[in-house]
C-alpha cells in the first residue's frame, strides 16, 4: 500500500539521520536546578550535573562532551534531557555501553547509585524513530500477551534503525529459531495477525505529539480528528505459530 512505501522510505531518511547522530548521546532525567540562560551560561551547569554520572560509570579517567544542549527547554521541571555530543562515535558508543552494563549490574544486584537513579542514557535519534520505538513495544508486548508460551517478542532499539525480533522456542527439539522485522515489515507483520486497538499505542501518540500526517509516517496511528476507530477498523486474526 501507499502507507507501507511511504513509511519504508520515511523509516530509511531518519536512519541516515541518526547514523550522523553517532557522536552523541541523550540523558534523560537529570535533575539540573535554574537552569536558565543561554547555551553558554547552561554549559557549565550541565557539564557539573554529568561529571557525577561519568564518574559513576567510568572512574576518574572519564569523556566529557564536547557540545552539550537542553532539549526539553520549554518544560517547566528540574528533570532535564540534555543532548551531549563527544568527540566520536566510538566515545558516545562507549558511555551508552557503560551505562547499559551499570544497569546491568544495577538490576542484579537491586542496588541502584544515586547518581543514576530517575534518568536513562540512550541514542541520539529523530522524533519519528522515537515513536517507532513505542509502536515497536506496543506491537511486542501484543505479539508477546496473544501468542503461545513459547513465542516472545522485543525491541532492538539501541540501533539507527531498530527492529522488531519474533523468537519462537521449540522445548522437544531444544532449539529456537527467530526472525527481525523492520518498522513497516513489523507494523504489517503484527496487523496481519492481530487486533491492533487505539490504546495499545496511546504511548506512541504520546511520543508523536503534534506531529502531522501520522498515518503516512506510522501506518497505524491516525491524525488527531480522524474518525477511524482502531478497534473496529478490521475483523481479529489469529496466527498460529
Amino acid at each position: 500500500s501507499d502507507d507501507f512505501l511511504w513509511a519504508k522510505q520515511e523509516e530509511s531518511l531518519d536512519t541516515i539521520r541518526n547514523e550522523k547522530s553517532l557522536d552523541k548521546i541523550v540523558l534523560s532525567g537529570i535533575v539540573i536546578e535554574n537552569l536558565v540562560g543561554t547555551g553558554l551560561e547552561k554549559k557549565p551547569l550541565i557539564i557539573e550535573a554529568l561529571t557525577p554520572i561519568m564518574k559513576e560509570l567510568f572512574g576518574e579517567e572519564f569523556p566529557l562532551p564536547v557540545f552539550v544542549s537542553h532539549l526539553n527547554a520549554h518544560i517547566p521541571s528540574n528533570r532535564r534531557v540534555i543532548e551531549a555530543k563527544f568527540d566520536s562515535p566510538e566515545t558516545a558508543t562507549n558511555v551508552r555501553k557503560a551505562y547499559g552494563e551499570k544497569m546491568k549490574s544495577c538490576r542484579e544486584t537491586k542496588i541502584y547509585p544515586d547518581t543514576l537513579k530517575g534518568m536513562s542514557i540512550g541514542m541520539s535519534v529523530t522524533r519519528s524513530t522515537r515513536v517507532r520505538i513505542e509502536i515497536l513495544r506496543a506491537l511486542a508486548k501484543i505479539v508477546t500477551s496473544n501468542s503461545q508460551k513459547n513465542v516472545d517478542a522485543y525491541v532492538l532499539q539501541h540501533l539507527v534503525r531498530p527492529l522488531l525480533k519474533v523468537t519462537i522456542t521449540i522445548p522437544k527439539k531444544e532449539m529456537s529459531t527467530s526472525r527481525t522485522y523492520g518498522f513497516a515489515e513489523a507494523v504489517e507483520f503484527v496487523s496481519n495477525r492481530h487486533k491492533i486497538k487505539e490504546r495499545d499505542l496511546i504511548d506512541a501518540y504520546k511520543a508523536a505529539g503534534n506531529m502531522k500526517n501520522l498515518q503516512q509516517l506510522f501506518m497505524i496511528l491516525r491524525n488527531p480528528g480522524s474518525d477511524f476507530d482502531r478497534d473496529d477498523a478490521a475483523p481479529e486474526k489469529r496466527f498460529r505459530y
